[in-house]
C-alpha cells in the first residue's frame, strides 16, 4: 500500500516502494513548494526522473529545546525594541487575512477560531500592515512546530528575535515544547540565539514552481 502523511508543507512518504499506479498519481499530483521525506529510495527516484531539475535535495537542521531558559527568554522578549509592538494573535486578525495568499498560514487548523483555542501565534504591525509573525503552524498537546517570517524590509532589525522570544517563551511558562527545524544558517543562528543547541542535519526534497 502507498501511504502519505501530511503536515504543512512536509508530505512524508512511506508503505511499498515506488512504482505502482497508484504511486505514479502520488508524483504528478504534488504541488510546488512543498517539501518531501521518504526512507524508500524508489519514492525520491520516481520524483527526481519526473520533475528533473525542479526537484532537488535540500539539507535541513534539527535543534533542541532543552537548554532553553524561561529567563533568558523574558530578557530578550523585555529588551527588544519591539517589546511594546508585539501582540498576540487573534480571531480578529485571521479573519482579517484569511483567503489572502499571506505568509501566515493557518490552514491544518479548522479556523481562526480553533487556532486561538488549540494554537498560539505573535505579530507585529507598521500602518495597519502585519510585517512579521512567529506561529504553532502545528500543534499536538505537548509541543508546537515554530513558524517565523519577516517582511524583508524589516529584516536584521532585531523583530525575528522578539518574535520567536514572546512564542517560546510562552510555550515553556505554558508546559509546551516549542520545535524548532532551521532550512538556512540565519534561522539556525536565531535558534541558538534564544537557547536552542544544533542536533544536527537532516536530508529533504523540494519542488520548484515550472518558470
Amino acid at each position: 500500500k502507498k501511504k502519505k502523511i501530511i503536515i504543512f508543507f512536509f508530505f512524508f512518504f512511506f508503505g511499498e516502494s515506488y512504482p505502482t499506479t497508484s504511486g505514479e498519481e502520488i508524483v504528478k499530483s504534488f504541488q510546488p513548494y512543498n517539501l518531501f521525506m521518504s526512507a524508500l529510495p524508489g519514492w525520491a527516484e520516481a520524483f527526481k526522473n519526473f520533475y528533473g531539475e525542479r526537484f532537488f535535495e535540500i539539507e535541513r537542521y534539527m535543534f533542541s529545546s532543552e537548554t532553553i531558559s524561561v529567563e533568558h527568554l523574558r530578557k530578550l522578549c523585555q529588551d527588544s525594541k519591539f517589546a511594546q509592538d508585539v501582540k498576540r494573535m487573534d480571531a480578529n486578525l485571521l479573519q482579517r487575512i484569511k483567503g489572502q495568499d499571506h505568509f501566515i498560514d493557518v490552514s491544518d487548523f479548522e479556523s481562526p477560531e480553533d487556532f486561538v483555542e488549540r494554537g498560539i501565534g505573535f505579530y507585529a504591525e507598521n500602518d495597519g500592515e502585519v510585517i512579521g509573525a512567529a506561529y504553532s503552524s502545528l500543534v499536538c498537546s505537548t509541543s508546537i512546530e515554530v513558524s517565523l517570517f519577516v517582511a524583508d524590509e524589516h529584516r536584521r532589525q532585531g523583530l525575528a528575535t522578539a518574535l520567536s522570544a514572546n512564542l517560546v517563551r510562552w510555550c515553556f511558562e505554558n508546559n509546551m515544547d516549542a520545535h524548532w527545524d532551521a532550512a538556512n544558517l540565519e534561522s539556525c543562528k536565531l535558534a541558538e540565539k534564544l537557547g536552542y543547541t544544533s542536533q544536527g542535519t537532516y536530508q529533504a526534497y523540494f519542488l520548484k514552481p515550472q518558470k
